[in-house]
Formats: structure tokens, sequence, C-alpha cells
């Protein structure tokens, strides 16, 4: 996986967050059975870098553990 494009986050001192960051907060989101948030900031990755596979299988993953 390579992580090259940084996103900006308004409202968090503004400084700038690299995808592979987010990747691994968005893994802590999942790890903790924080699904809703995990999907939030795999979204995040994805929005930066539309074709990284590994977020998009970690996000329809958190997506299926959501309670309907």
């Amino acid at each position: 996986i390579k992580f090259g494009k940084v996103i900006s986050l308004e409202g968090i001192g503004g400084g700038t967050v690299s995808p592979a960051v987010i990747f691994k907060r968005a893994m802590k989101y999942y790890r903790d059975g924080q699904y809703p948030e995990a999907v939030l900031e795999f979204n995040k990755v994805l929005d930066a870098e539309p074709t990284n596979e590994k977020a998009m299988d970690m996000m329809q993953k958190a997506s299926g553990k959501i309670k309907k």
C-alpha cells in the first residue's frame, strides 16, 4: 500500500494528516469495535486515495459490523 497524498483536516490545529495516519486510526477504531467511527476514517482515506484496496476492504468489513 502506498500512501502519498496529504489531506488537510480543518479544526484540528490547521495541520495536515496523511492517509497512513488516518488508516492507523481507523484500524484502532475497528479493533476497538467502534465501527461507525472506523467507517468514517476509512472513507477519509478513500477520499485521498480512491484506489486504496485495503481501506476499501476494511471500510466494507466495518460497515457490515454496524448493527442495523
